[in-house]
């Protein structure tokens, strides 16, 4: 457990290092981080919180984190954003039972609704329909300074496109009403509004510190 906690703190001062640096070359740094677990919705182990908040400190503006699939919640730590995941959005995993073979995608299907095997419909997202739900960041800046936090609800259709919707949309509604949720879900201290800016003819999902 020790050599795992030493691990961490390695992990933590090389990614300071890296963003430090960045930072003295631009004005404005964004951290992508890949973490977290696939396999259940919301859930955020405490490495999540740390990486981001040890980023943060070191001068990142935003973070994103990746590799769920999911989409996660959102937060504000020292003004600056941090998007937990933005889901699947667009990545195309076709032919899966041809590669993996029905052996093994037949013990994938027994651990649990949410392990990876193909879904009827969408041939190129073997995906929980909850990944369905996906959306863009956006972030307004001032003075090299986030000044608003937002996302654009978007929901992938059956031929693996991310199509985006306004929060004026019933399928808007539901994407933003699902993140709300999972970010209570997880924990997250986060004021959410529905009125938030138009962007590209979309209403967006605002969100500040709670």
């Amino acid at each position: 457990m020790q050599d795992r906690r030493d691990e961490l703190l390695e992990d933590v001062a090389v990614l300071k290092s890296a963003v430090a640096s960045a930072k003295e070359a631009a004005d404005v740094v964004v951290v992508s981080l890949h973490v977290g677990d696939s396999t259940r919705p919301a859930f955020l182990h405490d490495y999540e919180h740390a990486f981001p908040q040890a980023a943060i400190d070191a001068g990142a503006d935003i973070v994103l984190s990746h590799h769920h699939h999911f989409l996660r919640g959102c937060s504000v730590y020292r003004d600056k954003p941090i998007y937990y995941g933005l889901g699947h959005f667009t990545f195309d995993l076709g032919d899966l039972e041809v590669r993996l073979g029905a052996k093994l995608i037949g013990e994938m299907k027994t651990m649990g609704e949410y392990a990876i095997f193909p879904r009827e419909g969408y041939p190129l997202l073997p995906f929980h329909p909850e990944c369905r739900m996906t959306v863009i960041a956006y972030c307004m800046m001032t003075g090299g300074r986030v000044t608003t936090s937002c996302l654009v609800p978007c929901v992938i259709n059956p031929e693996n496109q991310p199509i985006p919707h306004s929060l004026d949309s019933a399928e808007g509604r539901r994407v933003a009403e699902y993140i709300v949720g999972i970010s209570e879900a997880a924990g997250l201290r986060t004021s959410f509004s529905f009125e938030g800016p138009v962007v590209a003819g979309f209403r967006t999902l605002a969100f500040t510190a709670g």
